[in-house]
């Protein structure tokens, strides 16, 4: 029986070939669970729905926020990406570890406390 893939990408699309390469860092768990830690917005989903729908629709692309003429600021806590006022929308940067298939299969298997954070993040 053929292992199940874990990355939510195939292996064939990776940019990052081994987990030897410096991005990926060494106390994988406890940095990643930080970096992509949203207490807040977990607290708050339930009761999303009262202010919007939950839906990617509502998701404006970076060239309309440009268009709205807010500034894109980069941000290193998970709880503002995305976040946005009347000129400014922030965005956290990917971690790059997240673009590697073997770390999604070492270290984010089904059944990980911090994979549907990182696929939340992918996602976005």
């Amino acid at each position: 029986m053929a292992q199940q893939a874990t990355s939510p990408f195939p292996k064939e699309d990776s940019i990052l070939d081994r987990l030897t390469d410096q991005a990926i860092p060494a106390d994988n768990a406890l940095l990643l669970a930080d970096e992509l830690s949203c207490a807040m917005l977990d607290t708050l989903h339930p009761h999303l729905d009262l202010i919007s729908r939950k839906s990617s629709s509502h998701i404006d692309d970076l060239h309309v926020h440009l268009r709205k003429r807010r500034a894109i600021t980069i941000a290193e806590h998970a709880r503002l990406h995305l976040v946005w006022d009347s000129d400014t929308v922030y965005l956290k940067p990917l971690p790059v570890c997240l673009l590697s298939p073997d770390f999604w299969d070492l270290h984010l298997p089904p059944g990980s406390p911090t994979r549907p954070q990182a696929l939340g993040f992918m996602r976005t």
